[in-house]
């Protein structure tokens, strides 16, 4: 389980400075928390805000984080010039 500790980063909204994530280190940075595979990180933050609104901000945060998604366009043109190195 992840909770979030709150604090005003962005004007828009509040995203947390640091989580505290049981199933490794009590507290983890935001820097942190919000990279890696952030898709299966938001999943698990809304069934857990599903029982308990404490986890919103995770929610939130890791919304606001999630990686633009690419088309296949885009993907063929990023291996065409990986390709042509």
């Amino acid at each position: 389980m992840v909770i979030a500790t709150g604090f005003r980063i962005h004007t828009e909204y509040h995203i947390p400075k640091a989580f505290l994530d049981m199933d490794r280190f009590p507290l983890v940075t935001a820097d942190e928390y919000l990279s890696g595979n952030v898709r299966r990180k938001l999943r698990e933050a809304r069934r857990a805000a599903e029982d308990d609104p404490a986890y919103q901000p995770n929610v939130t945060a890791l919304t606001a984080a999630l990686p633009k998604d690419l088309e296949a366009s885009e993907i063929l043109r990023r291996l065409r010039r990986w390709a042509e190195g």
